[in-house]
């Protein structure tokens, strides 16, 4: 039986020991960046976050374009950020999982996980 879950079920459920890893003769055509070495999961697909700045607003304010989500930490950014609605769980649970842990360890403080 092949079941579809998170990668943060296949990683957990490894470490539990709560699944039959199994590797088909196909297996070796999958990039090993993509798969479990043992063969208990493998990534379906990806997903591509892209960071997209106004050049005129950035002159402007004399400043370059963020190269990474952590450069987004800065002050400066505060009420210059346009983002989907994290209300919208396809965009929320994205923006949870990209920015939540930076925050917790810039800021120290919790913000609680869904799991399940």
């Amino acid at each position: 039986m092949v079941i579809s879950y998170g990668a943060h079920q296949a990683i957990v459920g490894k470490k539990q020991g709560i699944y039959e890893c199994f590797t088909a003769p196909s297996w070796a055509d999958i990039d090993p960046v993509f798969k479990d070495p043992d063969g208990c999961w493998y990534a379906l697909g990806t997903f591509s976050f892209l960071l997209i700045g106004n050049k005129q607003k950035l002159a402007e304010k004399g400043w370059g374009m963020p190269m990474s989500w952590k450069e987004l930490l800065d002050p400066k950014w505060k009420g210059q950020i346009v983002a989907p609605s994290p209300a919208d769980i396809r965009h929320g649970l994205h923006a949870e999982l990209l920015i939540s842990p930076a925050l917790r360890r810039r800021r120290r403080m919790e913000i609680p996980c869904r799991t399940g």
